[in-house]
């Protein structure tokens, strides 16, 4: 995040401070005798390639789609670096394949920089070092991007400019990423994904306002604008459908936890209105409550969640290859670092959240670019309602799935019919945005013992709710109908689905003013 000329950074703890940066961030290239260590170089976004500090963003585009992209050295220095095309230097950050004016970039020797980027596997979580100096040792940022997968040893440092596949050996790591595999990573056939950063915003914290205040306001300081927020977050999580976790992740990184000037001057939580170009330009909200509401509704629910909008790469926190991340901060590592507040304040709590739900990722390598149509039925004759676009990583919130469909949830807002995209609100309700992708072009990543199979043996169900007609099926014990909307359930339908045995479907309905009715079977 960027106020003016001031950097902030965060620890693995969450805690949001001003970066004390010393120098200029060039590197002095240096020559070893070793010529296989020496062949190893690697991208500094600090300094360009005649040797001068470079202070402001750096545009480049995406490897394959042109798509145009930007990032900030001063928040995520090093980039892996891949070859030189045409006079443009190939190279990988933040999830992205990128091409860069040769002369924007500075491209040193791997010996040469005094630091760079890496994870360290402590026992319980996986640590992020983010180099923001090469020419300093130390890192700028270290970043709890969650849970420590079992197949990183504790106590090891890993690289990965991907965030997926990790190597204990840097020269291998950058033979894999200019050949475009992962063959000699460490989990070359297990893709990891951090559940925060990954996690689509059309899901809800378990968390009520009362707790999330409580868990907030443990990390606030005196004159804090979000202190006890936490019914505010919620509330908005409700009727736009936006997970209340995730919003004040994104509020804490952006504002260090509501003490920021625009936070305290502006009510701005955010950085809304604060492009890179002029900060200044921050926009003032009457209260705290009216900004998360703008946040919510409008530059969540209605723009970066909605597909079809010009900034939609996935409606997750993400990186430079997908999600929220590639158009709204030049920080490379701005949706990692909301993730991990979201991770911080899960732990407080008791870990509610902490994998909750089923996400599944379409293109698991960043090279790969397929534009996927998402389905109102589970046909692929169905009415398609919008496209993923051809975004890597793009992750999805699983439902359910039958034989050759994922039952997904709708990143954006759909119409009374569920036949198109609904561009005109950003009130979002759970049960009725759903679509359907097909299970070849999604794997799953975290969560599949969360999921119901419908081909197998069960009870299907759905309710005629008041307001929405049919809502979509339910199965084996899972709820149905609304919360805390008060609408009236007016019809059931059941089925069973693979029935090994004859017999009955048996069932009674609790009705207002009766109480408990008799059963009825069939």
């Amino acid at each position: 995040s960027m106020e003016g000329s001031e950097i902030t950074s965060i620890d693995e703890n969450g805690n949001v401070f001003i970066v004390e940066d010393q120098g200029d961030g060039v590197v002095d290239e240096i020559r070893l005798q070793d010529e296989m260590f020496d062949a190893l170089q690697i991208v500094n976004f600090r300094a360009n390639a005649a040797g001068r500090p470079v202070t402001t963003t750096t545009e480049y585009t995406e490897y394959r789609t042109g798509a145009i992209g930007y990032t900030y050295g001063r928040s995520g220095a090093d980039a892996a670096y891949l070859g030189t095309e045409n006079g443009k230097v190939k190279f990988m950050l933040s999830g992205v394949v990128g091409l860069v004016d040769a002369s924007k970039v500075q491209v040193v020797s791997l010996a040469s920089a005094k630091s760079y980027s890496s994870y360290y596997a402590e026992d319980t979580f996986l640590v992020h070092k983010i180099a923001t100096n090469l020419a300093q040792s130390g890192s700028g940022s270290s970043v709890n991007v969650g849970t420590r997968p079992s197949y990183l040893t504790p106590g090891t440092t890993y690289y990965s400019y991907d965030g997926h596949y990790f190597y204990t050996d840097y020269a291998r790591m950058l033979g894999d990423y200019q050949a475009g595999n992962r063959n000699n990573a460490v989990n070359a056939g297990d893709p990891y994904y951090n559940y925060y950063q990954f996690l689509p915003s059309r899901s809800k914290t378990n968390y009520s306002g009362d707790e999330l205040s409580g868990l907030i306001n443990k990390n606030t300081k005196s004159g804090s604008v979000m202190y006890n927020t936490g019914g505010s977050f919620v509330n908005r999580q409700n009727t736009y459908g936006t997970n209340a976790l995730l919003m004040v992740g994104v509020g804490a990184n952006e504002s260090g936890w509501g003490s920021s000037n625009y936070a305290k001057t502006r009510n701005n939580l955010f950085g809304i209105g604060a492009v890179d170009s002029n900060p200044d330009n921050a926009t003032y909200f009457s209260s705290v409550d009216q900004c998360i509401k703008d946040y919510s509704e409008t530059y969540l629910s209605k723009r970066y969640l909605r597909a079809g909008y010009t900034y939609y790469h996935g409606g997750f926190l993400g990186d430079k290859a997908s999600g929220m991340n590639v158009s709204w901060a030049s920080d490379p590592y701005w949706g990692e670092k909301a993730a991990g507040i979201a991770w911080n304040l899960d732990k407080a709590g008791g870990y509610k959240d902490k994998e909750q739900y089923t996400i599944g990722i379409k293109d698991t390598i960043n090279t790969n670019h397929n534009s996927v149509n998402v389905k109102k039925e589970e046909s692929d004759s169905s009415a398609t309602l919008y496209h993923t676009g051809s975004i890597s990583n793009y992750a999805v919130l699983i439902r359910s799935y039958s034989d050759e469909f994922y039952e997904i949830q709708s990143d954006p807002v759909l119409n009374s019919g569920r036949t198109a995209v609904d561009t005109g609100t950003g009130n979002y309700n759970f049960e009725h945005n759903y679509a359907y992708i097909s299970k070849d072009a999604v794997a799953v990543v975290s969560g599949e013992d969360n999921l119901i199979d419908e081909s197998a043996e069960g009870v299907t169900y759905s309710v005629h709710a008041q307001t929405y007609g049919w809502m979509s099926k339910r199965m084996d014990g899972q709820q149905a109908g609304t919360i805390g909307e008060a609408k009236r359930l007016e019809a059931l339908k059941l089925e069973l689905r693979n029935q090994s045995v004859d017999g009955d479907v048996e069932y009674r309905t609790h009705v207002q003013s009766y109480g408990w009715m008799e059963w009825m079977k069939n």
